[in-house]
């Protein structure tokens, strides 16, 4: 399994799935990874996403609200190919870039990010079905160029 993929599944996760599991998790699209996940700990999705915030330790945002300041920052196409969206949440200091996800940021994502804003990033975990929502809210159905 690629370096890159072992560090962003959790040890405790990854101690959990077979060899074949750890191998059709690897190939899964962003966008599947939770889903593929779920099957393997047998777990419907949210309860996969409880898991992995666990293992994590992200925080689990459930009530999304866009960031209106991060949205024009982060390309439309990067939020539909990762699945990440900037949001709001209370804590957050303005000066920091929060994005949720439905899987832990690799270093080719936040290679990307860097690209586009010096911003410090603070990642936090959501369920896919309301990370989309917002995409298609925020940046419109097609959500694919780099601009």
């Amino acid at each position: 399994m690629p370096a890159a993929f072992a560090a962003v599944l959790p040890a405790t996760l990854h101690a959990r799935l077979k060899e074949e599991q750890l191998r059709v998790l690897n190939e899964s699209t962003r966008d599947r990874r939770l889903a593929t996940l779920a099957a393997a700990l047998g777990l419907d999705e949210p309860a996969a996403l409880r898991e992995l915030q666990a293992a994590t330790g992200l925080p689990l945002l459930h009530e999304l609200k866009p960031d209106p300041e991060g949205i024009p920052v982060l390309p439309a196409r990067l939020a539909r190919d990762f699945l990440i969206v900037p949001v709001l949440t209370a804590t957050a200091d303005k000066s920091v870039l929060t994005l949720a996800t439905t899987w832990p940021a690799d270093d080719i994502i936040t290679d990307w990010l860097a690209t586009f804003t010096s911003r410090p990033l603070h990642w936090a975990l959501a369920p896919a079905d309301r990370i989309n929502q917002l995409i298609v809210e925020c940046y419109g159905v097609g959500a694919g160029s780099l601009e």
